[in-house]
């Protein structure tokens, strides 16, 4: 899997409870978009882990702070929050 679009709730979809730790484990994944729907504001620390991520935008989330492990995310071009 490279590319991952979360837009639960965004067009009357459920919306998305949580970002499951378990987001770590997708190796190959480069982009990351989460919009509107969520009904967290926090992300988990394995997102750190997400060793090929290259692309991510959130759209209206109010995320509130974002992992230290961001840190890590060393193939990150582009950050986009609006």
């Amino acid at each position: 899997l490279e590319a991952l679009n979360f837009s639960g709730g965004a067009c009357g979809g459920t919306p998305i409870c949580s970002i499951p730790e378990s987001i770590g484990n997708l190796k190959k994944l480069k982009l990351f978009s989460l919009s509107m729907g969520i009904k967290t504001w926090k992300l988990p620390e394995e997102f750190g882990e997400l060793e090929n991520l290259e692309t991510i935008h959130f759209w209206y989330p109010k995320l509130s702070t974002l992992p230290q492990s961001f840190g890590k995310l060393k193939k990150l071009k582009s950050f986009k929050k609006q």
